[in-house]
């Protein structure tokens, strides 16, 4: 019987015609396909051999890092991190990441502009303590988290959980800090260590002040203190180490005391007379060159402020925005200042309304920093590329955990960079570090849902104003006060009328 089909010059065509069809559709993909090692503003960390589809061969990982300062003589920051992604690819081969840098101060911004193009990174690194920042987009770490949990410090693990999930990897907490020049306390025979030990309180704080006073004005336009007066940092540090870090509790009441608002603006305006700290107008202009000042010994005492902008200070000269964060308002000292040996700044913790800081139940006024996951398509989320993802996550915490122990001095939230931490620091040249770990064992903070996040933005931008009033000459304490409780029992209406 005859075999049937296409007579053989037909076979023929159309074995030539899926053979060019394939050898165009393997052009294709290579002019496709991304030809170079780097982006424009991107560093690519390629990975060894074949891996995940999609993943190693296709569409990188993106993350997203904050570009912080050099720390030590151990080189940038950056530098430290791309050790990290290098580290990573050797130990998941074929996986490719891209890591884009961003001044910490836009990196939040960025990321709404990414979420509103429906563009996030893969991970995103918080370092504003907004670990849940999207319910949409955002993949929890919980399952993965779940497995060595018990590795991490249970504090920094609660500020970034929220609805019994995980929603970023803990990396660490950075804590705000007061500065002091120690040339300056031992010319007016100040020991701070008492301070540093067991923490202070407010009516310490203005005592203190009076002393380094004569020897810290030794012109009409110096003064013993600088605090920030453009950003809300100084009543939101203030209150957060008395014990009112949240500005609302579970059940949506506003948290923060009319007394304890009353007291704090009555102190400030009391130094503003006694000349220990500048008015408004001078302490707006100082906020902007707060670190030159105090590094060429114009002021005595400065902050708040986080140690390890400092740290970098006492090491190596700067210059612009690319060192210093701007939402810190911090000018870099100028080139020609020299950098103070680290044996002339001393740290105090933030004082406290009424007892040493020591006693207080949450004497820190600290900031979670983790790794965030997002997915890229949130109605078919890909669920391999998001293990991979967060096991980067997983990676950059605990590597970095050892950079922040050694470099940044931030509180590592991975316990066997807190054990190195605490042997360098608890037990050397840092008093302070006593009370911040007590306080970090006693602090309680989870992460404010989206939603919430939206009433705090609006309540410091409001918290704010009325602090830049209140600095002005003519600023009232009572204003001051009915401004920020007017503030938060909008934002948080079942709070009861406040009292009069």
């Amino acid at each position: 019987m005859a075999k049937r089909g296409l007579p053989a010059r037909p076979r023929r065509r159309w074995r030539w015609a899926g053979g060019v069809m394939a050898v165009g559709a393997l052009l294709g993909w290579l002019a496709l396909a991304p030809s170079g090692p780097e982006l424009r503003g991107l560093v690519r960390w390629p990975g060894q051999g074949t891996g995940p589809r999609g993943i190693g061969q296709g569409r990188p990982l993106v993350l997203w890092e904050a570009s912080y300062p050099a720390a030590g003589g151990a080189g940038t920051y950056e530098a430290w991190v791309r050790q990290g992604l290098a580290e990573f690819s050797l130990s998941h081969p074929g996986v490719t990441v891209e890591v884009r840098f961003f001044p910490p101060s836009r990196l939040g911004p960025a990321l709404e502009q990414a979420l509103a193009q429906k563009r996030p990174p893969d991970v995103f690194h918080v370092v504003d303590g907004r670990a849940w920042l999207s319910a949409e987009w955002q993949e929890p770490v919980t399952r993965l988290f779940r497995r060595d949990a018990g590795a991490y410090h249970p504090a920094v693990a609660a500020a970034v959980s929220r609805d019994g999930q995980v929603w970023a990897w803990p990396q660490g907490m950075t804590f705000r800090l007061l500065a002091a020049n120690i040339r300056l306390l031992q010319k007016a025979g100040v020991d701070v260590r008492l301070f540093q030990e067991r923490g202070w309180t407010w009516e310490e704080f203005a005592a203190l002040a009076r002393r380094l006073s004569p020897v810290a004005r030794t012109a009409a336009d110096r003064y013993a203190v600088l605090l920030q007066a453009e950003t809300a940092e100084v009543p939101e540090a203030f209150l957060a180490a008395s014990g009112w870090v949240r500005f609302a509790d579970d059940s949506g009441q506003f948290t923060w005391s009319r007394d304890a608002l009353s007291r704090l603006a009555s102190l400030v305006k009391q130094m503003q007379r006694e000349k220990l700290l500048p008015p408004g107008g001078v302490a707006a202009q100082y906020s902007t060159r707060m670190l030159t000042a105090f590094w060429q010994g114009e002021t005595a005492l400065v902050g708040p402020v986080g140690p390890w902008l400092l740290d970098q200070a006492r090491r190596r000269r700067w210059s612009g925005e690319t060192v210093l964060p701007e939402r810190y308002a911090l000018a870099a000292a100028s080139p020609a200042a020299p950098a103070a040996p680290a044996d002339q700044v001393a740290f105090l913790p933030i004082p406290h309304l009424d007892r040493p800081a020591a006693a207080a139940g949450n004497p820190l006024a600290a900031t979670a920093h983790a790794y965030a996951v997002f997915r890229s398509d949130p109605r078919f989320p890909d669920r391999q590329r998001l293990q991979l993802a967060q096991m980067l996550a997983r990676h950059l915490a605990q590597f970095e955990a050892a950079h922040w122990a050694a470099l940044v001095r931030g509180l590592p939230a991975y316990l066997p960079a807190l054990a190195v931490w605490q042997s360098q620091d608890v037990q050397g040249e840092w008093p302070v570090a006593r009370v911040l770990l007590a306080g970090l064992n006693r602090l309680q903070v989870q992460a404010p849902a989206p939603e919430e996040l939206r009433g705090i933005d609006v309540f410091r931008r409001q918290l704010l104003e009325a602090w830049r009033q209140l600095l002005a000459e003519d600023g009232d304490p009572g204003r001051f006060v009915s401004q920020v409780m007017t503030a938060g029992n909008r934002l948080w209406p079942q709070a009861p009328p406040p009292s009069k």
